[in-house]
């Protein structure tokens, strides 16, 4: 039996995760749904399927923390690869608030400005009228924690912004 199978505390409201596999949520649907709070660190590549699974198994979600380092998991948890679906975040319908840790100024470098997975993300739940979130960005290199005008004006017409380090 899986660990997440065997674990009974129906007041649970926040887990913090450190996943080395996300198979293990395959088989938990719905099994958390009085979390309300969730922080994410992933060790390996997850696919859409997983990542979905992952959202299943904490339905309540409201604040969710996700450390951005990953961008793998970054662009299969906020941008579906198939365009008609929406990403597996959006079956949270409660959420919140987004805290993304460990971004990286210079991945805005490899995006082209308003074609990221997080503006497309954010702009998807206002083109459905899903309601707005507060996000936060934290930086991973002190030294750079300025986010360009532009893009900051981006982020801010979809989504509550703040930044820290």
């Amino acid at each position: 039996m899986p660990f997440l199978e065997a674990i009974v505390a129906p007041k649970l409201r926040y887990i913090e995760c450190w996943i080395l596999d996300p198979m293990e949520f395959n088989t938990i649907e719905g099994k958390f749904r009085d979390v309300n709070e969730l922080s994410l660190v992933f060790f390996q590549r997850v696919d859409d399927r997983n990542a979905e699974s992952l959202c299943r198994a904490f339905p309540g979600v409201r604040r969710v923390d996700l450390s951005s380092w990953n961008t793998s998991f970054l662009a299969v948890f906020l941008g579906s690869e198939v365009l008609e679906r929406r990403p597996p975040i959006d079956q949270w319908l409660n959420l919140e608030t987004v805290n993304l840790d460990g971004f990286d100024s210079r991945l805005l470098g490899l995006w082209k400005l308003g074609n990221d997975p997080i503006v497309k993300w954010l702009r998807g739940r206002q083109e459905l009228g899903l309601s707005r979130l507060r996000v936060r960005l934290s930086f991973i290199r002190k030294d750079v924690n300025i986010l360009p005008s532009t893009y900051r004006a981006l982020l801010e017409r979809y989504c509550n912004l703040q930044t820290s380090t």
